[in-house]
């Protein structure tokens, strides 16, 4: 089962996959389709980041639809993605409610630790003591957002999938534009050896921007089995570490029973055919998936 976004036509889908170390982008058959037909490759990019094999993929959808894109070598699956790409997403709508807040015109531009430019990152805005909502943005193909706001302090609050969440503190001078450049890491999770399992990971944010530690989340065992397996485990629980990071092992193909402790979200899933796979992704979460109401 691939992994699920929807998406907004002819902005950059960038997303981070594992593989062998020291691969470079010819040593991977990429496959593009559009519901269900295959299409001529679209310029992409795949290259190593520092991390050795954690891999930076990035193409931009040029129409609607229902797009499907497999990296393989060979005989050997890597990564696959099923986007929605439409016009217009919630996004727009957000965009246009939060609107103007302040008159200096302030860029933000977001950059990885090899410091190139991250698009589709979502930036919120929130006062200085992280308390109170202001607007909210995506960084476009360059990695930038301009917002209009008042001379002040605030707090950024930033997220996106295989993107480790950032906080950043923001100071809004009294120039009429001024820019600022946030940086951001990619979040490293070791694929498991055994290929009969996904490791599913997951950051968890408390409303207050600090790491929520101690998160648990209960997995139960929907599982059926089949004429040559069984899984016997009917219910585990993880707890996030220190980092409000959690991830474990769970066989591929496999239907769980995911609730994060504490809240009411609760979602019926199948782990994917990958090696690893975000978990907040994986339930369907809203536009910020790492934050959760405590």
């Amino acid at each position: 089962m691939a992994e699920r976004a929807r998406h907004k036509v002819n902005t950059v889908f960038y997303t981070m996959f594992h593989a062998t170390a020291g691969r470079v982008q010819s040593d991977f058959d990429v496959s593009f389709y559009k519901d269900n037909v295959l299409q001529t490759s679209p310029s992409f990019t795949i290259v190593e980041s520092a991390d050795a094999g954690l891999y930076k993929f990035q193409y931009t959808p040029t129409s609607t639809g229902y797009w499907h894109v497999d990296i393989h070598r060979g005989g050997s699956h890597d990564y696959d993605a099923d986007l929605d790409v439409v016009e217009h997403t919630v996004d727009d709508l957000y965009d246009l409610l939060s609107g103007q807040v302040g008159l200096k015109e302030v860029t933000i531009t977001v950059e990885d630790a090899s410091e190139d430019a991250v698009p589709d990152m979502r930036i919120n805005v929130f006062n200085s003591d992280n308390t109170v909502f202001l607007c909210s943005k995506t960084t476009d193909t360059s990695g930038q957002a301009v917002f209009s706001l008042d001379e002040g302090s605030y707090k950024l609050r930033l997220a996106k999938y295989a993107i480790a969440t950032t906080t950043a503190d923001l100071t809004v001078g009294s120039d009429s534009t001024q820019s600022v450049t946030v940086d951001v890491v990619a979040t490293s999770v070791t694929a498991p050896t055994d290929p009969s399992v996904c490791t599913l990971f997951a950051d968890f944010v408390k409303m207050d921007g600090t790491d929520f530690d101690g998160m648990k989340v209960r997995v139960e065992n929907l599982f059926l089995p089949t004429s040559n397996m069984a899984m016997v485990e009917r219910e585990l629980v993880y707890t996030a570490d220190s980092s409000g990071h959690v991830e474990f092992d769970i066989i591929r193909g496999s239907k769980i029973r995911v609730s994060l402790i504490t809240t009411t979200f609760v979602r019926e899933v199948t782990v994917p055919d990958l090696s690893t796979s975000n978990l907040l992704t994986l339930m369907g979460a809203a536009s910020d998936p790492f934050v959760v109401v405590t």
